[in-house]
């Protein structure tokens, strides 16, 4: 599943996203991916810091993110 920063934090989509996650959790996912859509530099790990956040609060590790660096 991925969590798209840029969507979620730029374009306020948080509730729709704490939603999937809730959903795709239910369904077993252990695999997740973060971007930040970035294709202007002020948009490179635009909310990486609340992605984190989010991913705690969701007891996502840090091995289930398939591209945490």
């Amino acid at each position: 599943f991925e969590l798209n920063a840029k969507s979620i934090y730029l374009y306020h989509h948080e509730d729709l996203y704490r939603y999937a996650l809730s959903l795709v959790q239910q369904l077993g996912c252990h695999r997740y991916s973060i971007g930040s859509d970035g294709h202007k530099l002020a948009h490179f790990r635009l909310g990486f810091d609340q992605l984190e956040s989010l991913l705690e609060e969701y007891s996502i590790s840090k091995e289930e993110v398939i591209n945490y660096r």
